[in-house]
């Protein structure tokens, strides 16, 4: 079950228009809401993970059944053991001085 190494899968037109669709189908996080909880989705996950011939084939890289709406935290929890990834961080000017800032995920 290797990782899709082409990122031209989730920059496609077909993958965000899926994915776009889905979250507008799904505003909350699948796993929050069956316990009773309201979190916005942030990430439409595959539950059958993707490797580069999956994405190939729109049966399972774009079929709805295989798609699930998460939260950051429970995407975390899925791939990631529930640990947080370090933030990304960018620098710019403030006021004439260099400064580092997080950035979303």
């Amino acid at each position: 079950m290797g990782k899709s190494t082409d990122p031209k899968f989730y920059k496609s037109g077909k993958w965000v228009r899926e994915r776009n669709l889905y979250r507008q189908q799904h505003p909350f996080c699948e796993r929050c809401l069956m316990l009773g909880i309201y979190k916005p989705t942030e990430i439409v996950h595959h539950r059958e993970y993707l490797d580069d011939s999956k994405a190939k084939d729109a049966k399972v890289a774009l079929n709805f059944a295989n798609l699930e709406a998460l939260c950051f935290e429970c995407h975390n929890k899925e791939h990631h053991n529930g640990a947080n990834r370090p933030k990304k961080k960018r620098f710019y000017f403030q006021d004439g001085e260099l400064v580092l800032r997080d950035l979303p995920h």
